[in-house]
Protein backbone atom coordinates (compact mmCIF):
# COMPACT_ATOMS: atom_id res chain seq x y z
CA UNK A 1 0.00 0.00 0.00
CA UNK A 2 1.71 3.22 -1.04
CA UNK A 3 0.43 6.66 1.30
CA UNK A 4 -2.81 7.95 1.29
CA UNK A 5 -4.66 8.31 -1.82
CA UNK A 6 -6.22 12.24 -2.33
CA UNK A 7 -9.71 12.55 -0.34
CA UNK A 8 -12.25 10.87 -2.73
CA UNK A 9 -14.48 12.65 -5.04
CA UNK A 10 -18.18 12.72 -4.75
CA UNK A 11 -19.89 9.73 -6.77
CA UNK A 12 -21.79 12.12 -8.76
CA UNK A 13 -21.91 13.24 -12.28
CA UNK A 14 -20.66 17.15 -13.17
CA UNK A 15 -21.04 19.00 -15.96
CA UNK A 16 -18.48 20.76 -18.02
CA UNK A 17 -18.58 24.61 -17.93
CA UNK A 18 -17.51 24.52 -21.36
CA UNK A 19 -19.49 22.69 -22.82
CA UNK A 20 -21.92 24.63 -24.93
CA UNK A 21 -24.42 21.89 -26.20
CA UNK A 22 -24.78 21.18 -22.68
CA UNK A 23 -24.18 17.42 -22.68
CA UNK A 24 -23.41 15.54 -19.57
CA UNK A 25 -19.92 15.17 -19.01
CA UNK A 26 -18.80 11.38 -18.79
CA UNK A 27 -16.13 12.74 -15.60
CA UNK A 28 -17.30 10.79 -12.56
CA UNK A 29 -15.56 9.23 -9.42
CA UNK A 30 -16.33 5.68 -7.43
CA UNK A 31 -15.02 6.65 -3.70
CA UNK A 32 -13.28 3.99 -2.40
CA UNK A 33 -14.12 2.29 0.81
CA UNK A 34 -13.29 3.42 4.62
CA UNK A 35 -11.39 0.02 4.75
CA UNK A 36 -9.25 0.46 1.88
CA UNK A 37 -8.78 3.75 2.89
CA UNK A 38 -7.40 2.73 6.51
CA UNK A 39 -5.06 0.00 5.06
CA UNK A 40 -1.77 1.19 4.52
CA UNK A 41 1.38 -0.63 5.38
CA UNK A 42 4.50 1.47 6.76
CA UNK A 43 7.10 -0.96 5.03
CA UNK A 44 5.86 0.08 1.69
CA UNK A 45 5.33 4.06 2.96
CA UNK A 46 9.33 4.32 4.10
CA UNK A 47 11.08 1.99 1.31
CA UNK A 48 9.12 2.85 -1.71
CA UNK A 49 10.33 6.23 -1.96
CA UNK A 50 13.78 5.44 -1.53
CA UNK A 51 13.54 2.26 -3.50
CA UNK A 52 12.05 4.62 -6.67
CA UNK A 53 14.82 7.13 -6.17
CA UNK A 54 17.71 4.89 -6.17
CA UNK A 55 16.06 2.83 -9.26
CA UNK A 56 16.68 6.09 -11.53
CA UNK A 57 19.98 6.88 -9.89
CA UNK A 58 21.36 3.27 -10.68
CA UNK A 59 20.81 3.50 -14.62
CA UNK A 60 23.59 5.86 -14.27
CA UNK A 61 25.87 4.07 -11.67
CA UNK A 62 29.75 3.79 -13.24
CA UNK A 63 31.16 1.84 -9.97
CA UNK A 64 29.96 -1.86 -10.85
CA UNK A 65 28.01 -2.72 -7.77
CA UNK A 66 25.23 -5.25 -8.18
CA UNK A 67 21.79 -4.44 -6.17
CA UNK A 68 22.24 -6.79 -2.57
CA UNK A 69 18.86 -6.74 -0.76
CA UNK A 70 19.44 -8.31 2.56
CA UNK A 71 16.13 -6.71 3.15
CA UNK A 72 13.79 -9.55 1.92
CA UNK A 73 12.22 -12.06 3.64
CA UNK A 74 11.98 -14.63 1.47
CA UNK A 75 14.15 -17.92 2.01
CA UNK A 76 14.27 -18.55 -1.73
CA UNK A 77 15.11 -15.29 -3.25
CA UNK A 78 18.80 -16.07 -4.03
CA UNK A 79 18.23 -19.71 -5.11
CA UNK A 80 20.46 -21.63 -3.09
CA UNK A 81 17.90 -22.94 -0.27
CA UNK A 82 15.75 -25.34 -2.48
CA UNK A 83 12.10 -26.55 -1.30
CA UNK A 84 11.47 -29.42 1.35
CA UNK A 85 11.69 -32.31 -1.47
CA UNK A 86 9.20 -34.31 0.23
CA UNK A 87 6.91 -31.26 -0.48
CA UNK A 88 7.76 -31.43 -3.99
CA UNK A 89 7.02 -35.16 -4.72
CA UNK A 90 3.70 -35.03 -2.98
CA UNK A 91 2.51 -32.59 -5.31
CA UNK A 92 4.27 -33.99 -8.36
CA UNK A 93 2.59 -37.37 -7.15
CA UNK A 94 -0.95 -35.78 -6.79
CA UNK A 95 -0.54 -33.93 -10.30
CA UNK A 96 0.12 -37.82 -11.89
CA UNK A 97 -2.70 -39.56 -10.51
CA UNK A 98 -5.17 -36.75 -12.12
CA UNK A 99 -7.54 -38.48 -14.10
CA UNK A 100 -6.86 -37.69 -17.65
CA UNK A 101 -9.51 -36.95 -20.60
CA UNK A 102 -11.32 -40.46 -22.04
CA UNK A 103 -9.80 -42.70 -19.13
CA UNK A 104 -12.00 -45.25 -17.60
CA UNK A 105 -11.99 -42.94 -14.45
CA UNK A 106 -14.66 -40.80 -16.62
CA UNK A 107 -17.20 -43.29 -17.24
CA UNK A 108 -16.94 -44.69 -13.36
CA UNK A 109 -20.30 -43.39 -11.05
CA UNK A 110 -18.08 -43.46 -7.94
CA UNK A 111 -16.35 -40.52 -6.49
CA UNK A 112 -13.03 -39.50 -7.19
CA UNK A 113 -10.98 -39.09 -3.86
CA UNK A 114 -7.73 -38.74 -5.80
CA UNK A 115 -8.39 -35.52 -7.73
CA UNK A 116 -7.40 -32.00 -6.62
CA UNK A 117 -9.07 -30.27 -9.47
CA UNK A 118 -12.18 -29.37 -7.94
CA UNK A 119 -13.08 -27.05 -5.37
CA UNK A 120 -12.33 -27.81 -1.49
CA UNK A 121 -13.89 -27.54 1.92
CA UNK A 122 -13.70 -23.87 3.03
CA UNK A 123 -11.62 -24.13 5.96
CA UNK A 124 -9.68 -26.99 4.38
CA UNK A 125 -9.39 -30.85 3.26
CA UNK A 126 -9.76 -32.94 6.26
CA UNK A 127 -6.21 -34.79 5.46
CA UNK A 128 -4.26 -31.27 5.76
CA UNK A 129 -6.56 -30.49 8.76
CA UNK A 130 -6.33 -33.96 10.09
CA UNK A 131 -2.07 -33.57 9.53
CA UNK A 132 -2.22 -29.67 11.24
CA UNK A 133 -4.37 -31.24 14.37
CA UNK A 134 -1.70 -33.67 14.62
CA UNK A 135 1.14 -31.37 14.78
CA UNK A 136 -0.30 -29.41 17.25
CA UNK A 137 -1.61 -31.97 19.77
CA UNK A 138 0.05 -33.30 22.69
CA UNK A 139 -1.48 -35.77 25.38
CA UNK A 140 -1.30 -34.28 29.13
CA UNK A 141 -0.54 -35.96 32.03
CA UNK A 142 -3.79 -37.16 34.52
CA UNK A 143 -2.53 -34.33 37.07
CA UNK A 144 -2.38 -32.08 34.46
CA UNK A 145 -6.04 -32.87 33.15
CA UNK A 146 -6.82 -32.65 37.17
CA UNK A 147 -5.32 -29.40 37.62
CA UNK A 148 -7.40 -28.21 34.48
CA UNK A 149 -10.05 -29.09 35.86
CA UNK A 150 -10.00 -27.03 39.21
CA UNK A 151 -8.73 -24.36 37.58
CA UNK A 152 -5.73 -23.99 39.51
CA UNK A 153 -3.05 -22.08 37.72
CA UNK A 154 -0.59 -22.63 40.05
CA UNK A 155 -0.32 -26.39 40.68
CA UNK A 156 -1.10 -26.68 36.93
CA UNK A 157 2.63 -26.02 36.33
CA UNK A 158 3.95 -29.76 35.33
CA UNK A 159 7.04 -31.49 34.13
CA UNK A 160 7.45 -31.33 30.92
CA UNK A 161 7.67 -35.55 30.98
CA UNK A 162 3.91 -35.37 31.45
CA UNK A 163 3.14 -34.05 27.56
CA UNK A 164 3.76 -36.15 24.61
CA UNK A 165 4.82 -33.93 22.19
CA UNK A 166 2.81 -34.38 18.16
CA UNK A 167 5.61 -35.68 16.72
CA UNK A 168 5.21 -38.99 18.71
CA UNK A 169 1.29 -38.94 18.64
CA UNK A 170 -0.01 -41.20 16.73
CA UNK A 171 -3.51 -41.33 14.82
CA UNK A 172 -4.35 -43.94 17.05
CA UNK A 173 -3.92 -41.13 20.33
CA UNK A 174 -5.76 -38.57 18.66
CA UNK A 175 -8.64 -40.64 18.15
CA UNK A 176 -8.75 -41.90 21.75
CA UNK A 177 -9.45 -38.46 22.96
CA UNK A 178 -11.25 -37.04 20.54
CA UNK A 179 -14.92 -36.62 21.91
CA UNK A 180 -17.60 -38.27 19.02
CA UNK A 181 -18.76 -34.87 18.27
CA UNK A 182 -15.52 -34.09 16.69
CA UNK A 183 -14.30 -31.33 19.22
CA UNK A 184 -10.94 -31.82 21.07
CA UNK A 185 -10.11 -32.89 24.63
CA UNK A 186 -7.77 -31.07 26.53
CA UNK A 187 -4.46 -31.25 25.18
CA UNK A 188 -5.66 -32.37 21.67
CA UNK A 189 -6.74 -30.47 18.34
CA UNK A 190 -9.72 -31.74 16.34
CA UNK A 191 -9.08 -31.00 12.37
CA UNK A 192 -13.03 -28.81 13.19
CA UNK A 193 -10.36 -26.70 15.53
CA UNK A 194 -8.40 -25.81 12.44
CA UNK A 195 -8.48 -23.63 9.24
CA UNK A 196 -6.23 -23.65 6.14
CA UNK A 197 -5.51 -20.00 4.78
CA UNK A 198 -3.90 -18.53 2.32
CA UNK A 199 -0.06 -18.22 4.18
CA UNK A 200 0.00 -17.06 7.29
CA UNK A 201 -0.27 -14.04 6.21
CA UNK A 202 -4.08 -14.89 5.51
CA UNK A 203 -4.46 -17.15 8.23
CA UNK A 204 -3.85 -13.90 10.66
CA UNK A 205 -6.16 -12.20 8.58
CA UNK A 206 -8.71 -14.19 9.33
CA UNK A 207 -7.98 -14.67 12.95
CA UNK A 208 -8.18 -10.86 13.57
CA UNK A 209 -11.08 -9.85 11.39
CA UNK A 210 -12.97 -12.83 13.60
CA UNK A 211 -11.32 -11.33 16.80
CA UNK A 212 -11.14 -7.33 16.37
CA UNK A 213 -14.03 -4.77 16.18
CA UNK A 214 -13.21 -1.22 15.76
CA UNK A 215 -14.20 -0.11 19.57
CA UNK A 216 -11.24 -2.82 20.37
CA UNK A 217 -7.17 -2.92 20.87
CA UNK A 218 -5.00 -5.43 20.20
CA UNK A 219 -1.56 -5.34 21.88
CA UNK A 220 1.33 -5.70 19.08
CA UNK A 221 4.84 -5.90 19.59
CA UNK A 222 7.45 -2.89 18.84
CA UNK A 223 9.78 -3.61 16.89
CA UNK A 224 7.02 -6.71 15.31
CA UNK A 225 5.43 -7.44 12.04
CA UNK A 226 3.85 -4.50 10.54
CA UNK A 227 1.17 -6.74 9.24
CA UNK A 228 -0.36 -7.12 12.52
CA UNK A 229 -0.81 -3.59 12.25
CA UNK A 230 -2.04 -2.92 8.70
CA UNK A 231 -4.86 -5.94 9.92
CA UNK A 232 -6.11 -4.60 12.96
CA UNK A 233 -6.23 -0.85 11.68
CA UNK A 234 -7.68 -1.73 8.22
CA UNK A 235 -10.88 -2.78 10.51
CA UNK A 236 -10.69 0.14 12.21
CA UNK A 237 -9.46 -1.43 15.46
CA UNK A 238 -6.75 0.17 17.53
CA UNK A 239 -3.03 -0.90 17.79
CA UNK A 240 -1.10 -0.34 21.06
CA UNK A 241 2.44 -1.48 21.02
CA UNK A 242 4.55 -2.92 24.07
CA UNK A 243 8.20 -3.02 23.57
CA UNK A 244 10.68 -5.84 22.93
CA UNK A 245 13.74 -4.97 24.81
CA UNK A 246 16.65 -5.32 23.37
CA UNK A 247 18.99 -5.71 26.22
CA UNK A 248 17.17 -8.65 27.75
CA UNK A 249 17.33 -11.16 23.79
CA UNK A 250 14.32 -8.84 22.80
CA UNK A 251 11.92 -10.01 25.99
CA UNK A 252 8.77 -8.65 26.03
CA UNK A 253 8.03 -5.44 28.28
CA UNK A 254 5.81 -7.45 30.68
CA UNK A 255 5.58 -4.50 33.33
CA UNK A 256 4.62 -1.99 30.44
CA UNK A 257 2.47 -4.36 29.00
CA UNK A 258 0.46 -4.55 32.24
CA UNK A 259 0.22 -0.88 32.63
CA UNK A 260 -1.01 -0.65 29.45
CA UNK A 261 -3.97 -3.08 30.31
CA UNK A 262 -4.58 -1.52 33.37
CA UNK A 263 -4.90 1.70 32.23
CA UNK A 264 -7.83 0.93 29.66
CA UNK A 265 -9.68 -1.43 32.32
CA UNK A 266 -9.68 1.31 33.99
CA UNK A 267 -11.29 3.51 31.47
CA UNK A 268 -13.58 1.06 30.75
CA UNK A 269 -15.08 0.68 34.38
CA UNK A 270 -14.93 4.78 34.60
CA UNK A 271 -16.67 4.98 31.58
CA UNK A 272 -18.83 1.96 30.88
CA UNK A 273 -19.00 -0.48 28.97
CA UNK A 274 -19.17 0.11 25.04
CA UNK A 275 -17.92 3.83 25.84
CA UNK A 276 -14.60 2.69 26.21
CA UNK A 277 -12.21 0.20 24.00
CA UNK A 278 -11.43 -3.36 25.14
CA UNK A 279 -8.15 -5.21 24.72
CA UNK A 280 -9.14 -8.13 22.39
CA UNK A 281 -6.13 -9.73 22.33
CA UNK A 282 -1.88 -9.77 22.82
CA UNK A 283 -0.40 -10.86 19.86
CA UNK A 284 3.23 -12.66 20.79
CA UNK A 285 5.48 -13.48 17.56
CA UNK A 286 7.93 -16.47 18.45
CA UNK A 287 10.46 -16.98 16.80
CA UNK A 288 10.37 -13.09 16.30
CA UNK A 289 10.45 -10.82 13.36
CA UNK A 290 12.34 -9.03 13.04
CA UNK A 291 14.57 -9.73 15.82
CA UNK A 292 15.47 -12.86 15.95
CA UNK A 293 14.62 -14.02 18.90
CA UNK A 294 13.36 -17.31 20.58
CA UNK A 295 11.33 -17.43 23.89
CA UNK A 296 12.45 -19.25 26.77
CA UNK A 297 9.41 -21.44 28.49
CA UNK A 298 9.62 -19.35 31.41
CA UNK A 299 9.16 -16.18 29.78
CA UNK A 300 6.14 -17.54 28.03
CA UNK A 301 4.76 -18.91 31.20
CA UNK A 302 5.18 -15.09 32.37
CA UNK A 303 3.10 -13.80 29.39
CA UNK A 304 0.64 -16.47 29.19
CA UNK A 305 0.31 -15.65 33.28
CA UNK A 306 -0.68 -11.90 32.98
CA UNK A 307 -3.10 -12.94 29.92
CA UNK A 308 -4.70 -14.91 32.48
CA UNK A 309 -4.81 -12.48 35.26
CA UNK A 310 -6.53 -10.21 32.55
CA UNK A 311 -8.58 -12.24 30.58
CA UNK A 312 -7.08 -11.51 27.11
CA UNK A 313 -6.74 -14.01 24.36
CA UNK A 314 -3.32 -14.65 22.73
CA UNK A 315 -2.67 -15.17 19.24
CA UNK A 316 0.58 -16.24 18.87
CA UNK A 317 2.65 -16.14 15.15
CA UNK A 318 4.45 -19.18 15.26
CA UNK A 319 5.24 -19.44 11.41
CA UNK A 320 9.01 -19.87 11.65
CA UNK A 321 8.22 -22.60 14.50
CA UNK A 322 11.07 -24.63 15.49
CA UNK A 323 13.54 -22.97 13.19
CA UNK A 324 16.04 -21.84 16.36
CA UNK A 325 20.05 -22.04 16.95
CA UNK A 326 22.50 -22.17 19.33
CA UNK A 327 21.22 -24.80 21.46
CA UNK A 328 17.22 -22.63 21.60
CA UNK A 329 14.60 -24.34 22.06
CA UNK A 330 10.95 -23.64 20.95
CA UNK A 331 7.82 -23.66 22.64
CA UNK A 332 4.53 -23.91 21.72
CA UNK A 333 2.32 -20.86 23.12
CA UNK A 334 -0.42 -23.22 23.37
CA UNK A 335 1.67 -26.27 25.31
CA UNK A 336 2.90 -23.60 27.63
CA UNK A 337 -1.01 -22.04 27.61
CA UNK A 338 -1.77 -25.95 28.66
CA UNK A 339 1.20 -26.60 31.43
CA UNK A 340 -0.70 -23.44 33.48
CA UNK A 341 -4.00 -25.06 33.43
CA UNK A 342 -5.60 -24.24 30.65
CA UNK A 343 -7.28 -20.86 31.36
CA UNK A 344 -6.07 -18.68 28.49
CA UNK A 345 -7.56 -19.60 24.47
CA UNK A 346 -4.46 -19.41 22.08
CA UNK A 347 -5.25 -18.47 18.23
CA UNK A 348 -1.98 -19.83 16.90
CA UNK A 349 -1.01 -19.04 13.21
CA UNK A 350 1.61 -20.75 11.25
CA UNK A 351 2.59 -22.58 7.75
CA UNK A 352 5.05 -24.54 5.71
CA UNK A 353 6.09 -21.14 3.87
CA UNK A 354 9.55 -20.52 6.06
CA UNK A 355 10.33 -23.79 7.39
CA UNK A 356 9.78 -26.05 4.34
CA UNK A 357 10.89 -23.21 1.99
CA UNK A 358 7.59 -22.46 -0.16
CA UNK A 359 6.80 -19.21 0.67
CA UNK A 360 5.31 -18.45 -2.65
CA UNK A 361 2.55 -21.44 -2.21
CA UNK A 362 0.54 -19.78 0.56
CA UNK A 363 0.03 -22.53 2.76
CA UNK A 364 -1.21 -21.25 6.32
CA UNK A 365 -3.16 -22.01 8.72
CA UNK A 366 -5.16 -21.15 11.95
CA UNK A 367 -5.52 -23.58 15.17
CA UNK A 368 -7.87 -22.79 17.92
CA UNK A 369 -6.86 -24.05 21.26
CA UNK A 370 -9.54 -23.21 23.46
CA UNK A 371 -9.57 -22.56 27.03
CA UNK A 372 -10.98 -24.74 29.55
CA UNK A 373 -14.45 -21.82 29.71
CA UNK A 374 -14.63 -22.46 25.85
CA UNK A 375 -13.62 -18.56 25.82
CA UNK A 376 -13.39 -18.25 22.03
CA UNK A 377 -15.71 -20.61 21.08
CA UNK A 378 -17.75 -17.65 19.12
CA UNK A 379 -14.71 -16.23 18.11
CA UNK A 380 -13.72 -19.65 15.95
CA UNK A 381 -17.13 -19.86 14.43
CA UNK A 382 -16.95 -16.17 13.30
CA UNK A 383 -13.68 -17.35 11.59
CA UNK A 384 -15.50 -20.41 10.11
CA UNK A 385 -18.09 -18.28 8.71
CA UNK A 386 -15.81 -16.17 7.38
CA UNK A 387 -13.66 -18.59 5.35
CA UNK A 388 -16.00 -19.09 3.35
CA UNK A 389 -15.89 -15.69 1.68
CA UNK A 390 -12.42 -16.69 -0.22
CA UNK A 391 -11.28 -20.16 -0.13
CA UNK A 392 -7.60 -20.54 1.18
CA UNK A 393 -4.88 -22.66 -0.22
CA UNK A 394 -5.49 -24.25 -3.76
CA UNK A 395 -6.55 -27.80 -3.65
CA UNK A 396 -3.40 -28.82 -5.17
CA UNK A 397 -0.84 -27.29 -2.54
CA UNK A 398 -2.80 -28.81 0.27
CA UNK A 399 -1.54 -32.12 -0.15
CA UNK A 400 1.90 -30.96 0.62
CA UNK A 401 0.55 -30.59 4.35
CA UNK A 402 -0.24 -34.04 5.50
CA UNK A 403 3.05 -34.81 3.06
CA UNK A 404 5.63 -33.51 6.05
CA UNK A 405 3.54 -32.70 9.10
CA UNK A 406 1.94 -36.96 8.72
CA UNK A 407 3.33 -38.87 6.02
CA UNK A 408 0.75 -41.54 6.00
CA UNK A 409 1.20 -45.31 4.36
CA UNK A 410 -1.32 -44.73 2.16
CA UNK A 411 0.33 -41.60 0.61
CA UNK A 412 3.54 -43.62 0.05
CA UNK A 413 1.62 -46.79 -1.06
CA UNK A 414 0.23 -44.69 -4.23
CA UNK A 415 3.89 -43.07 -4.97
CA UNK A 416 5.65 -46.72 -4.44
CA UNK A 417 2.24 -48.99 -5.45
CA UNK A 418 3.52 -51.21 -3.17
CA UNK A 419 0.04 -51.47 -1.20
CA UNK A 420 0.50 -55.33 -1.10
CA UNK A 421 3.36 -55.25 2.01
CA UNK A 422 2.20 -53.45 5.03
CA UNK A 423 5.40 -53.82 6.51
CA UNK A 424 7.24 -51.90 3.40
CA UNK A 425 4.52 -49.05 3.63
CA UNK A 426 5.45 -48.40 7.52
CA UNK A 427 8.85 -48.60 6.84
CA UNK A 428 8.61 -46.22 3.68
CA UNK A 429 6.82 -44.20 6.31
CA UNK A 430 9.08 -43.96 8.88
CA UNK A 431 11.96 -43.38 6.37
CA UNK A 432 10.22 -40.39 4.67
CA UNK A 433 9.63 -39.13 8.06
CA UNK A 434 13.38 -39.12 8.97
CA UNK A 435 14.45 -37.87 5.58
CA UNK A 436 12.25 -34.62 6.39
CA UNK A 437 13.69 -34.14 9.55
CA UNK A 438 16.95 -34.48 8.02
CA UNK A 439 16.70 -32.34 5.50
CA UNK A 440 15.31 -29.75 8.37
CA UNK A 441 18.37 -30.51 10.64
CA UNK A 442 20.50 -29.36 7.41
CA UNK A 443 18.39 -26.49 6.31
CA UNK A 444 18.49 -25.08 10.13
CA UNK A 445 22.28 -25.94 10.32
CA UNK A 446 22.88 -24.19 7.20
CA UNK A 447 20.96 -21.02 8.15
CA UNK A 448 22.82 -20.64 11.65
CA UNK A 449 25.97 -20.92 9.41
CA UNK A 450 25.53 -18.06 7.38
CA UNK A 451 23.49 -15.71 10.86
CA UNK A 452 27.34 -16.64 12.27
CA UNK A 453 29.00 -15.35 9.39
CA UNK A 454 26.95 -12.54 8.31
CA UNK A 455 26.63 -11.35 11.94
CA UNK A 456 29.54 -11.80 13.07
CA UNK A 457 31.23 -9.64 9.79
CA UNK A 458 28.99 -7.08 10.67
CA UNK A 459 29.73 -6.90 14.39
CA UNK A 460 33.58 -6.02 12.86
CA UNK A 461 31.91 -3.30 11.49
CA UNK A 462 33.01 0.24 12.91
CA UNK A 463 29.53 1.77 14.49
CA UNK A 464 27.91 -1.69 14.30
CA UNK A 465 27.11 -3.50 17.06
CA UNK A 466 24.61 -6.97 16.20
CA UNK A 467 22.12 -8.77 18.32
CA UNK A 468 23.00 -12.13 17.56
CA UNK A 469 19.76 -13.79 16.28
CA UNK A 470 18.04 -17.39 18.02
CA UNK A 471 16.08 -18.31 15.26
CA UNK A 472 13.89 -17.53 12.04
CA UNK A 473 15.90 -15.10 9.68
CA UNK A 474 16.71 -12.07 10.77
CA UNK A 475 19.10 -10.13 12.58
CA UNK A 476 19.01 -6.62 14.14
CA UNK A 477 21.90 -4.37 14.30
CA UNK A 478 22.54 -1.19 16.38
CA UNK A 479 23.77 2.05 15.00
CA UNK A 480 26.14 3.61 17.54
CA UNK A 481 24.96 6.90 15.53
CA UNK A 482 27.55 9.07 17.54
CA UNK A 483 30.29 7.03 15.69
CA UNK A 484 29.15 8.39 12.21
CA UNK A 485 29.36 11.98 10.52
CA UNK A 486 26.35 14.33 9.99
CA UNK A 487 25.04 12.72 7.69
CA UNK A 488 24.48 9.36 9.38
CA UNK A 489 21.81 10.54 11.85
CA UNK A 490 19.17 7.92 12.27
CA UNK A 491 18.17 4.39 10.81
CA UNK A 492 16.49 6.03 7.49
CA UNK A 493 19.42 7.84 6.65
CA UNK A 494 21.67 5.11 6.99
CA UNK A 495 19.51 2.94 4.94
CA UNK A 496 19.23 5.30 1.88
CA UNK A 497 23.08 6.23 1.90
CA UNK A 498 24.11 3.12 2.26
CA UNK A 499 21.46 2.30 -0.66
CA UNK A 500 23.21 5.00 -2.88
CA UNK A 501 26.85 4.69 -2.19
CA UNK A 502 26.88 0.33 -1.87
CA UNK A 503 23.48 -0.50 -3.47
CA UNK A 504 22.87 -2.70 -0.42
CA UNK A 505 19.05 -2.93 0.25
CA UNK A 506 18.23 -3.34 4.64
CA UNK A 507 15.08 -2.23 6.21
CA UNK A 508 15.48 0.39 9.03
CA UNK A 509 14.25 -0.14 12.62
CA UNK A 510 11.05 2.24 12.05
CA UNK A 511 9.39 0.15 9.52
CA UNK A 512 8.84 -2.10 12.42
CA UNK A 513 7.78 0.24 14.82
CA UNK A 514 10.86 1.88 15.83
CA UNK A 515 10.24 5.44 14.94
CA UNK A 516 12.39 6.80 17.85
CA UNK A 517 14.40 3.55 17.96
CA UNK A 518 14.66 0.42 20.32
CA UNK A 519 14.15 0.98 24.07
CA UNK A 520 16.26 -0.14 26.86
CA UNK A 521 15.55 0.63 30.40
CA UNK A 522 17.21 2.53 32.22
CA UNK A 523 18.74 1.65 35.50
CA UNK A 524 16.22 2.79 38.03
CA UNK A 525 13.66 4.15 36.15
CA UNK A 526 11.41 0.65 36.58
CA UNK A 527 10.74 0.65 32.65
CA UNK A 528 9.00 4.03 32.72
CA UNK A 529 8.52 5.61 29.09
CA UNK A 530 9.99 8.85 29.31
CA UNK A 531 13.16 7.89 30.88
CA UNK A 532 13.76 4.97 28.59
CA UNK A 533 17.11 5.71 26.04
CA UNK A 534 16.91 4.67 22.36
CA UNK A 535 19.04 3.71 19.91
CA UNK A 536 18.74 3.33 16.19
CA UNK A 537 18.82 -0.36 14.36
CA UNK A 538 18.19 -1.78 10.87
CA UNK A 539 17.14 -5.52 9.80
CA UNK A 540 19.06 -8.21 7.80
CA UNK A 541 18.09 -11.64 6.34
CA UNK A 542 20.91 -14.10 6.45
CA UNK A 543 18.83 -16.33 3.43
CA UNK A 544 21.60 -15.14 0.74
CA UNK A 545 24.09 -17.47 -0.37
CA UNK A 546 27.63 -17.18 1.47
CA UNK A 547 29.55 -15.15 -1.09
CA UNK A 548 26.82 -12.71 -1.30
CA UNK A 549 26.75 -11.89 2.39
CA UNK A 550 30.54 -11.35 2.62
CA UNK A 551 30.21 -9.01 -0.60
CA UNK A 552 27.47 -7.51 1.58
CA UNK A 553 29.69 -6.87 4.68
CA UNK A 554 32.36 -5.93 2.71
CA UNK A 555 30.68 -2.90 1.23
CA UNK A 556 28.63 -2.35 4.66
CA UNK A 557 32.60 -1.85 6.65
CA UNK A 558 33.44 0.54 3.84
CA UNK A 559 30.79 2.74 3.94
CA UNK A 560 31.03 2.62 7.42
CA UNK A 561 34.65 3.93 7.30
CA UNK A 562 33.75 6.49 4.73
CA UNK A 563 31.58 8.24 7.27
CA UNK A 564 33.31 7.77 10.30
CA UNK A 565 32.70 10.60 12.81
CA UNK A 566 35.26 12.56 12.69
CA UNK A 567 34.94 14.16 16.25
CA UNK A 568 35.48 10.77 17.63
CA UNK A 569 39.10 10.33 16.23
CA UNK A 570 39.40 14.15 17.55
CA UNK A 571 38.81 12.98 20.97
CA UNK A 572 40.42 9.87 20.97
CA UNK A 573 43.65 12.00 19.81
CA UNK A 574 43.66 13.90 22.66
CA UNK A 575 42.34 12.04 25.67
CA UNK A 576 42.87 8.43 24.54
Amino acid sequence: ALPPPPAPLPATITTSSNDDNNEASSRWMAPPSAKSLRTHNPIRAIVDPIMVANSIKSERRIDGKDLISLALGDPTAYGNLPPCPAILSAIARAIRIQPLPNSDNNNSTTKNNNTTAGYVNACGTIEARSAIARHHSFIPSRSSINSANIGSSDSADVDGESFVPSEHLSKEDVDAVESPSGSSSLGTVSPMDVIVANGASGALELALTALLDEDSILLVPRPGFPLYQVIAESHGATVMQYDLLPDKSWECDLEYMERIIIKHQKQQEGEGRGKSKVIRGILVNNPSNPTGAVYAQTHLMEIVKLATKYRVPIVADEIYGDMTFGGKVFHPMADVAARLGYEVPIITASGLGKQYLVPGWRLGWIVFQDNIHGSIRQVQEGAQRLAQVVLGASHLAQVAIPAVLAPTSTSLEEEEDKSQDGNDCVTMMLSSSSSTALWKAALYSTMEKQATLLCGLLDQCRGLRVIFPEGAMYAMVRIEVDKFDDLVVDDVSFMKLLLEEENIVVLPGCAFGLGGGAKTKDNGTNGNDDARSSYYVFRVVFCAPEHILRTASKRIASFCLRHKSTDLDWKHACFG
